[in-house]
């Protein structure tokens, strides 16, 4: 099956039934609806309809950012957190377990992936130059440690991920999150 696209009507479901064990859920079941609506235009956290968002940097996600291990989606996040403040973020880390997925992808759809933003220019992420910097150092000081430098490259990608790209599912320990999501308002 793999990883399937971003689909606000699959979100609608699974944040519905992780906020329906609220107390508050009855009052505010009515704006989630209206409120998916305004997240999912590409005016407000970005589009997000059809597209499945990955990282380079294992280090980064599990010691920088690592509240989409313990909270899900940026999306799911955001839509918690204004349906029903800090309760509804804590409500998200009561479902589910933090994994990380390996995934392997062809060059040609890690590039195209990494760099969905090329048009705008400026410095933006390059996976080949992300790559070759740490290699190139790591090269030159074989004592160096990849991990320790927890950059990032987004991945975005406007298909399914496919089954034969994912190498290995790992469900992880994680240590206290350095990052707490505070989604600006």
């Amino acid at each position: 099956m793999g990883w399937l696209l971003y689909s606000r009507r699959t979100r609608r479901a699974a944040l519905e039934k992780k906020s329906s064990t609220h107390s508050r859920w009855e009052t505010v079941k009515d704006n989630l609806e209206p409120l998916l609506e305004k997240l999912s235009g590409k005016h407000e956290i970005g589009h997000r309809e059809g597209q499945v968002h990955a990282t380079l940097s294992r280090a980064g996600l599990l010691h920088g950012f690592n509240h989409y291990l313990t909270h899900g989606a940026e999306f799911d996040q955001h839509a918690a957190y204004r349906l029903m403040g800090d309760d509804g973020n804590e409500l998200l880390a009561q479902y589910g377990r933090p994994v990380l997925i390996t995934l392997a992808v062809p060059g040609d759809k890690a590039l195209k992936a990494a760099n969905p933003f090329r048009e705008i220019g400026g410095d933006i992420p390059n996976v080949v130059r992300e790559v070759i910097e740490v290699w190139s150092y790591w090269l030159a000081y074989p004592d160096f440690c990849a991990a320790s430098q927890r950059f990032d490259c987004g991945f975005m990608f406007y298909e399914d991920v496919a089954a034969e790209w994912i190498c290995n599912i790992e469900e992880i320990e994680l240590p206290v999150a350095k990052e707490i999501f505070s989604p600006i308002l």
